[in-house]
């Protein structure tokens, strides 16, 4: 069940909340790497919505979307910590692709990474 939970969900996120196609020179908009929460009740996913790359989740009991990430940089690939309580991603908001985590509210914002050189 939960299988077929996923693909209906892929699917959703593939198809239906990006809602309709672009017009001549817009951007597609794309929702990309959902992965459930621990306790089965949101989805993480990154969206290009607005120009950037940004950290969503939507609340399967609520439907509700919301945006964690600020908008200013490019953050992507959500994956949840075995509690559900943090999200951790990539991010270029140093200027370089670095791995930060926040909170799953999306506070707290902490970068783990630091890459070396130039």
């Amino acid at each position: 069940m939960r299988l077929f939970a996923s693909a209906l969900l892929l699917l959703a996120l593939a198809l239906g909340l990006s809602g309709c196609l672009p017009g001549v020179g817009e951007q597609k908009v794309v929702k990309i790497d959902p992965v459930w929460s621990p306790d089965g009740t949101k989805v993480a996913f990154d969206s290009n919505q607005g120009g950037k790359w940004n950290i969503y989740i939507i609340d399967l009991r609520t439907d509700v979307v919301k945006r964690l990430t600020d908008g200013s940089a490019n953050a992507v690939s959500p994956s949840w910590s075995p509690d559900g309580s943090r999200i951790v991603f990539s991010s270029d908001r140093s200027g370089k692709w670095e791995i930060y985590t926040m909170k799953a509210d999306g506070t707290d914002v902490q970068q783990l990474t630091v890459t070396a050189g130039g």
